[in-house]
This record gives C-alpha cells, structure tokens and sequence, in this order.
C-alpha cells in the first residue's frame, strides 16, 4: 500500500498538470461547484505540485536545493507585496497572499515547461556527444 502511494505521489510530483486536473474534476463533480471555482481550486491545489516538481526537475539538472526555490518564493512574495502596497496604497495581507500565490503559480508553471525541456534537450545531446 505503502509503494502504491508513493508511486501515485511521484506521478502527480512529475506531471502536476494531471494533478490538477484530477483536482478540477473531482472538485466539479462532487462538490457541485462551478467551473471557475473548480479551476481556482485546481490551480491552488496544483501549485503545490508545481513547486515540488520544479524542484525536483532543478535537483536532476542542475544540483540545486531546496534553499533556492524558498528563496524564490521569498523575493515573488516581497515584489507581490510592494506591487499591491503601490497600487492599492494599503496592505490586505489575505489579497497579497492570494496575489502572491498566483505569481507563484504563473511563475512555476513556466518555469516547469521550461526545465523540462531543457532537461530533454540535455539528454538529447548526451546521447550525441
């Protein structure tokens, strides 16, 4: 049992688009919300997978640790927090965290699609070199 959980948590781990769409769809169908909601819920559940999965993608690359993605979130949630001071001129802590968690999630996804294919293209030219 043991094995089969981690096996499904290293497959949402490496393919969190999956992930959240899992999250939409059972989100949709069993708790009888509408599909904007269902999205948002996906995506705030997906980030999280998003963020283990880029880690783990940079950790194969690039030996880095985990020190560099806090760090990342650190500086996105600082620069997410002085854009909504600036352009509201008054600090909503749960609309800067709301805020910051979508930077977070733009962010990673791109970095995800990224890393990914620098990983793939690396391998490529291993194999000819």
């Amino acid at each position: 049992m043991t094995s089969f959980l981690t096996w499904i948590m290293s497959v949402l781990i490496m393919f969190p688009v999956l992930a959240m769409f899992i999250i939409f769809i059972c989100s949709f169908r069993f708790k009888s919300i509408n599909r904007k909601q269902s999205l948002f819920l996906a995506i705030d559940f997906g980030t999280i997978f998003l963020i283990l999965s880029v880690y783990f993608i940079l950790k194969s690359i690039w030996n880095i640790h985990f020190t560099f993605i806090m760090m990342l979130l650190l500086i996105l949630f600082v620069l997410s927090a002085m854009m909504f001071y600036f352009v509201k001129k008054e600090f909503h802590l749960k609309k800067t965290l709301k805020s910051f968690w979508r930077l977070t999630f733009l962010l990673f996804f791109v970095l995800w699609i990224g890393m990914g294919a620098i990983g793939v293209l690396m391998n490529i030219f291993k194999q000819f070199t």
